[in-house]
C-alpha cells in the first residue's frame, strides 16, 4: 500500500487520476535510423491502487543486432512471427493505455525519457501533458552512486526478472518513482527552495525535482550537519590512559601495539624496516625516496613514525597523494586504527588530521543561493548542490556524483570570481582554517603544485612533507601547467552571458551598452573559431594523425586561419572589455550581475589561455590541436619537461621529504625518476621488496607462438588466448589492454566466440569503478585499460586468478608530448620509452598479488618480451615468478594444472 500523504500528492500531479510509466527497447540509440522492438507500460490507478499492465512485442522492419539479442532476449525470430504487430498497429491501443477516456494524458514516468519518448514520437505518438524522467530525480535525490534503473532498483529493493525488457522496466521505473517520491517529500522545506527557481522548461518532460516540488508542503525538515563529514577528523578531548602509545615504530608494530586492532595480525619485516627507515630520517633535512612493493603497507608504514614524532616534537606533516582513493584509504582505514589506538593511550587530543583541496572542489554557499540556471543539465546540478548544502559541513564535491555533469560545476565553485572578491565564510574558509590547525594535513599533488601565495602557504612551516604516489608526479605537473581550451566552452559562456542580456536589456535602470559590445566582440571571436574548426578538421583527417595536429611557429604564421583567432583575441584583451564590463556591474548586487561577472571571467580566462598557447614563447612548451567530433576541437599546450615548476613549487624552500610509491624506479635506479621532476640530489634511497612467496605463488605464462601487436592475426590471437584460457574455469580473470582500441577489437571476439562467460568491458560497461563493482559481483572476466592498470584497488573481496597482460605499456610514440619528449635522449627508445614502460608493467602486475592470500597466473600476450632485446628489461622486473613458455592451445591446461596442484 502506498502511503496516503503519498496518494494525495499523485493525486495533485496527475489530475487525470493514473500515472503511466513506459519503456521501449529498440534496435540502437538513433530514433531517425532504429526502430521500437518492445513496448511495456505499467499503470498505476491512484484512487484505489489497481494497477494494470501493457506489453507488446514489435516487428522493426529491419534486423535485431546481436548486441541488442544478447541485452534484451528478442530475436529476429520472435518479431517476425505472424501474429507480431508493427508499431503502426498498436498506436490507438497503447495511446488510450496512457490517456483516460477523456482523451487526457496521464502523469508518465520513464526513465531516461527522452529516449523513450523520442522514439514514440518518430513513429507518431502524441504527448499533450506531463512527462518526468526518474533518472532527474535519482541525480537530484541521492548524493553518490549509479543512476541506471537496474543500479536504483537494487537500492532500493525493487525485485526485477529481468532488465532490458519493457515491460520489466516500466514496473520498475513506477516502483522506483515511488520510492524517490517519498524521498523528496521527505526533504521537507527544502523543496520551497526548489519551486521558487525559475527554469526554462519546454512543453513536454519536466524537471522532475521542480514539477513535484510545487505540491510538497514543507512539513518535513531534516537538520544540517547531521550526517558525518568524512573529510574532517579533528578530536578535542582527552581521556584516561589505559595503554601507553609508543614511542618508537618497532613497538608500535607489535602484537601489543597496533596488533591489537588488526585482526589476524601478522607482522610485515618490510613495513617495520620502512617505517624504522622514515623514523631516522625525519629529524634530519634530507630528501628520501622509497619504493615499497605490493603488500608492504607503505601508508600505515609512513603515519606510525609521523605521528610518533608529532607526539614527541610538536611536529607537523603534510602528505600529498595522487588520487582520491588512497586520501579515503588514509583517513578510513590507516588513520582509524591509528585513532583507536590514541584513544585508548589517552593522546587523541594531541593531534589533528584534515584533508584540503583548490578552490575548484569547493561549493560556493553564495552562488546556489540565487543562480538561474540555462538548461537542464544546469538545473539538475544545481537542485543536487542545493540538496546536498543542506547536509554537508565540508562542501567538498567529492561527497556527491555528478557524473557526466561535473563540469558544470564550475558555475557554482569558490574558484568564482565572486567568490574570490567577496565570500569569507564559504566551505573553502572553513577548509583553510582547519588545514592551519592541523598536525597532518592530507592535499593532492596538485594543489601541492600551486602557484598561489595562499596555496604556496600550505607548505610554510612544516616539518617534513611525505609525497606518496610520487611516480605520478611528473603527469600531475605536466596537467598542471598544460593550457587547454574547447570551442565548446567558448560557445557555452557566451550563450550565458546572452541570456543574461536578454533578461536585463530592456530595464531601465540598467546601462547595456558595455555588455552588448562585449557580446558583438565574443560572437565574431566564436565565428573565427568556427573557421579554424573546419580548417583543423579537413588538415587533422588528412594526416590521420590520432586525431591531432602538432603546430610550431611555421605553421601558426603559415595559416590565416590561425593568424586570424590569434589576432583577434590579442584585440579583444588589449581593449580591456572585461575590465570595463567588470567596473560598470561590480557594485550592483543582484545575483544576475554576479553571474554575468563570473561568466566574464570565465570567458576571459580562456581566451588568456588560447594566447599563452598561441604565443609559442616557451621552447619547453609543445602545442596541438585534438579533434572530438566535428563540431569540437581542444587547444592544447603541455611543459616538456616539468623540472623547473616542480621546484619552483612542491620542492621549493623543502629540506625534508620522502617520495614514496611503488614504482619510482628502472632496472633498481631511480635515476631517471629523478631527472624527470628535477631531483638534482637525493640523500637516500631504498627499495623494499615485497615478502610475498611469488616463485610458489605467481606463474608467469608467455605463449610463445604469439604474433606481434601489429600483426594482422595479433587480436585474434590474443582472443583465442583469453578464451582458451577462460574455458577452464579458473576463477575471476582481468585482462589489460593499452587501449580502448584493442579492448573493444577483443570484446567483439569474445563475444562472437562460444565462451560462456560474462564479459565485463570498461568503456561499454561503465567507468573504472563502476565495472569493477559489476566485475565484483557478476563478471567472469573484466577487460580494462587506463586507471585499472595503474593502481585502481580490487580489494581483499575480489580473487583474480588471472592476470593477462595484452601488450607491453609502450606510450604511443607519436604522441605530440611523448615525441617531444623523445627528442631530449640521444637513444629515446631505451633510455626514454622502455624506462617509462618498464614501470607502467611493474604497476600492471601488481594487480593480482596483493596478500600473502593470494595466488595466481599472470600472461603476458606480447611475443616481444622474449623475441626483442628490450624484453629483458620487462624480465629483470619480475620478482621470481615460476616461469613457462609454451603454445596459445596448450595455455590453459597449464594453468589450469598449476592452479589445482597448488590449491
Amino acid at each position: 500500500m502506498i502511503h496516503k500523504e503519498l496518494i494525495e500528492i499523485l493525486k495533485l500531479l496527475s489530475p487525470s487520476g493514473s500515472v503511466v510509466s513506459l519503456d521501449v527497447e529498440t534496435t540502437g540509440l538513433r530514433p531517425e535510423e532504429d526502430m521500437i522492438i518492445e513496448v511495456g507500460a505499467t499503470k498505476l490507478n491512484i484512487e484505489d491502487q489497481s494497477y494494470e499492465s501493457y506489453s507488446q512485442l514489435i516487428n522493426p522492419g529491419i534486423r535485431i543486432g546481436e548486441f541488442i539479442t544478447e541485452l534484451t532476449g528478442i530475436t529476429n525470430n520472435d518479431v517476425e512471427q505472424a501474429n507480431v504487430p508493427t508499431i503502426d498497429e498498436i498506436k490507438d491501443e497503447f495511446t488510450d493505455f496512457y490517456s483516460n477516456e477523456k482523451g487526457e494524458q496521464h502523469l508518465i514516468i520513464a526513465h531516461n525519457a527522452n529516449f523513450d519518448i523520442d522514439f514514440l514520437r518518430k513513429n507518431g505518438f502524441k504527448f499533450t501533458g506531463t512527462i518526468i524522467d526518474t533518472y532527474d530525480l535519482a541525480f537530484v535525490l541521492l548524493d553518490k552512486g549509479e543512476y541506471n534503473l537496474q543500479a536504483l532498483s537494487s537500492l532500493f529493493n525493487i525485485n526485477v526478472d529481468k532488465f532490458h525488457r519493457a515491460k520489466n522496466d516500466a514496473e520498475a521505473t513506477l516502483n522506483l518513482f515511488i520510492e524517490l517520491l517519498k524521498v523528496q517529500v521527505n526533504l521537507g522545506s527544502i523543496n520551497s527552495k526548489f519551486s521558487d527557481i525559475h527554469l526554462k522548461e519546454n512543453s513536454g518532460i519536466k524537471f522532475a525535482p521542480k514539477f513535484i516540488s510545487n505540491y510538497i508542503s514543507e512539513s518535513n525538515s531534516i537538520e544540517k550537519g547531521k550526517r558525518l563529514d568524512k573529510e574532517k577528523v579533528i578530536i578535542n578531548k582527552k581521556i584516561n590512559k589505559k595503554i601507553k602509545f609508543p614511542d618508537k615504530c618497532s613497538d608500535f608494530f607489535s602484537n601489543d601495539g597496533i596488533g591489537r586492532y588488526i585482526e589476524n595480525y601478522e607482522k610485515r619485516l618490510n613495513q617495520i624496516e620502512m617505517s624504522e627507515f622514515i623514523e631516522k630520517k625525519l629529524p634530519k633535512p634530507k630528501i628520501n625516496l622509497i619504493e615499497a612493493s605490493p603488500g608492504t603497507g607503505k601508508t600505515l608504514g609512513y603515519l606510525a613514525p609521523i605521528v610518533i614524532d608529532i607526539l614527541k616534537n610538536n611536529s607537523k606533516a603534510v602528505i600529498a597523494t595522487n588520487t582520491i582513493a588512497l586520501q579515503d584509504q588514509i583517513i578510513n582505514k590507516d588513520w582509524a586504527l591509528i585513532r583507536s589506538y590514541l584513544e585508548d593511550s589517552g593522546e587523541l587530543g594531541d593531534i589533528n588530521i584534515s584533508i584540503l583541496k583548490g578552490r575548484k572542489n569547493y561549493l560556493c554557499k553564495e552562488i546556489i543561493k540565487h543562480y538561474e540556471p540555462n538548461d537542464f543539465r544546469e538545473a539538475r546540478v544545481l537542485f543536487k548542490l542545493l540538496k546536498w548544502d543542506e547536509f554537508t559541513l565540508s562542501g567538498d564535491i567529492s561527497e556527491v556524483d555528478l557524473k557526466n555533469d561535473h563540469y558544470v560545476f564550475s558555475k557554482f565553485s569558490s574558484s568564482n570570481e565572486s567568490c574570490i572578491k567577496k565570500c569569507n565564510k564559504c566551505y573553502i574558509d572553513i577548509a583553510r582554517k582547519n588545514a592551519k590547525e592541523s598536525d597532518i594535513l592530507l592535499i593532492n599533488h596538485s594543489l601541492a603544485m600551486s602557484t598561489s601565495v595562499t596555496d604556496r602557504s600550505l607548505l610554510k612551516d612544516i616539518n617534513y612533507l611525505i609525497i606518496d604516489e610520487a611516480h605520478e608526479i611528473q603527469n600531475v605537473a605536466t596537467d598542471a601547467f598544460t593550457k587547454k581550451v574547447r570551442i565548446n566552452t567558448f560557445l557555452s559562456l557566451n550563450k550565458s552571458i546572452k541570456n543574461y542580456l536578454d533578461s536585463i536589456k530592456n530595464n531601465p535602470n540598467y546601462d547595456t551598452k558595455y555588455l552588448i559590445n562585449f557580446i558583438n566582440k565574443s560572437e565574431k571571436f566564436i565565428e573565427k573559431l568556427e573557421i579554424l574548426n573546419i580548417f583543423l578538421k579537413e588538415n587533422i583527417d588528412n594526416q590521420k594523425n590520432y586525431g591531432k595536429y602538432i603546430f610550431d611557429d611555421n605553421s601558426l604564421n603559415s595559416t590565416i586561419e590561425m593568424i586570424d583567432v590569434y589576432e583577434f583575441a590579442k584585440e579583444i584583451m588589449a581593449e580591456n572589455l572585461f575590465e570595463r564590463v567588470y567596473v560598470n556591474y561590480e557594485e550592483i548586487e543582484e545575483t544576475l550581475f554576479q553571474n554575468i561577472i563570473n561568466s566574464i571571467s570565465m570567458l576571459e580566462n580562456e581566451i588568456s589561455k588560447l594566447i599563452s598557447i598561441f604565443s609559442l614563447e616557451d621552447n619547453n612548451m609543445v602545442a596541438w590541436f585534438e579533434m572530438f567530433n566535428q563540431e569540437n576541437f581542444e587547444l592544447i599546450s603541455s611543459p616538456i619537461n616539468v623540472k623547473n615548476e616542480l621546484r619552483e613549487t612542491i620542492f621549493k624552500d623543502q629540506n625534508n621529504v620522502i617520495l614514496t610509491g611503488a614504482t619510482l624506479t628502472s632496472f633498481d635506479s631511480p635515476d631517471e625518476f629523478c631527472n624527470q621532476i628535477g631531483l638534482v640530489y637525493l640523500d637516500e634511497y631504498r627499495i623494499f621488496d615485497s615478502e610475498f612467496d611469488y616463485e610458489n605463488n605467481v606463474l608467469f605464462y608467455i605463449p610463445k607462438d604469439m604474433p606481434e601487436p601489429n600483426n594482422d592475426l595479433y587480436i585474434q590471437n590474443l582472443s583465442d588466448l583469453i578464451v582458451n584460457i577462460s574455458e577452464k574455469d579458473l576463477g575471476k580473470i582481468l585482462v589489460l589492454f593499452t587501449s580502448y582500441s584493442s579492448l573493444n577489437s577483443v570484446r567483439k571476439r569474445l563475444k562472437e566466440s562460444t565462451l560462456n562467460k560474462k564479459i565485463i568491458s570498461q568503456g561499454v560497461d561503465g567507468r573504472a569503478a563502476r565495472v569493477i563493482s559489476k566485475f565484483k559481483k557478476e563478471g567472469s572476466i573484466l577487460l580494462g585499460t587506463g586507471p585499472i592498470w595503474q593502481g585502481v584497488d580490487f580489494g581483499f573481496d575480489v580473487d583474480i586468478k588471472v592476470l593477462i597482460i595484452s601488450k607491453l605499456p609502450f606510450a604511443v610514440p607519436n604522441d605530440p608530448l611523448i615525441n617531444a619528449r623523445s627528442l631530449k635522449y640521444i637513444d629515446p627508445f631505451n633510455e626514454y620509452l622502455v624506462p617509462d614502460a618498464v614501470r607502467r608493467f611493474k604497476q600492471g602486475i601488481g594487480r593480482l598479488i596483493r596478500s600473502n592470500r593470494d595466488f595466481g597466473a599472470i600472461v603476458c600476450g606480447d611475443s616481444r618480451i622474449i623475441t626483442k632485446t628490450y624484453g629483458e628489461s620487462f624480465l629483470n622486473c619480475l620478482p621470481g615468478y615460476s616461469f613457462n613458455e609454451d603454445l596459445i592451445i596448450d595455455s590453459g591446461n597449464y594453468i589450469k594444472d598449476w592452479i589445482d596442484n597448488h590449491e
